[in-house]
Parts: C-alpha cells; structure tokens; sequence
C-alpha cells in the first residue's frame, strides 16, 4: 500500500501558511501566520515524454518542496517524513545555500513554523494542525504503547 504521508504533510503545512483549518470540504479562515510568498515548484512527471518537455520549460531536478520569499531573503524547505534527501535534493541545497538561501528539512508543520521564526519571520498564528497519521501509522503507535 503507498504512503502519502509527505502529501499529507504538505497540504498541512500549506494549509497553515494560507490561514486555513481543513475539516473535509470544510475550510475554516484564520490568520495567516507569515508575511510572506510561497510556492510549491512542480517538479514531478509521469513519464519520458512529459519529462523533456518539463526539462525545457526548466523544471529543476532536486527542488525542495516550498520556495519562500519575504523582505530582502529567501528560503527553500524540504517535507520529509521518513526518507532523507536523494542526491539531486542535496545538490540543489548545496547551490541553494551557495548563493544566500535558507534551507532546511522539516517532519511536521510546527518545525515549518519554528523554521521560519529562526529565519526571522514574524508570526502571528502560532496555532498548527498536524495531519491526521494514516493506519499503518497508527498501528505502529498502538504497538509502540502496548510495548510500554
């Protein structure tokens, strides 16, 4: 069975960063925590064809998950859940922060939120929501505590 824990993570933190509380179809407005730009560069394909045809229109191999922009900085971070960065990931990291730009990897939506406070990003929503863990997940936790 595929595990979309890092899709998972993803829409919770955009959904932070946008000033959203999701419940189902159900969208709550709340403040937005950051003063800020941000995006998701898509990066992903499905096959050859539609690969060269991103390679020209310049999709970048190794581009982190969220690119930010804010007064007079920059910031790149990576969503990951269970695996590390692959080569073309640290490549891009590497000659990210070669010309100025922040970079870190996050595993939940507060470590987003903590990042962009280290980067010195006022917040005013310091209130996340973590996604909800998928089964396999949970039954890991439910071993865990037994274990106990």
């Amino acid at each position: 069975m595929k595990d979309y824990s890092e899709t998972r993570l993803q829409i919770a933190v955009v959904s932070y960063l946008r000033g959203e509380i999701r419940s189902g179809k159900l969208v709550i407005q709340v403040q937005k925590p950051f003063d800020c730009i941000f995006l998701h560069p898509v990066n992903e394909y499905k096959d050859e064809k539609e690969a060269y045809w991103a390679k020209s229109k310049g999709i970048l191999p190794g581009a982190p998950d969220l690119l930010f922009w804010w007064t007079h900085a920059f910031g790149a971070i990576e969503l990951k859940t269970k695996s590390s960065l692959s080569a073309t990931q640290k490549a891009f990291q590497h000659r990210f922060m070669e010309i100025g730009g922040r970079f870190a990897i996050c595993k939940k939506v507060s470590e987003v939120r903590d990042t962009l406070l280290s980067w010195g990003l006022p917040c005013k929503n310091h209130q996340t929501v973590e996604p909800k863990l998928s089964h396999e997940e949970l039954l890991a936790f439910q071993t865990e505590m037994y274990k106990q």
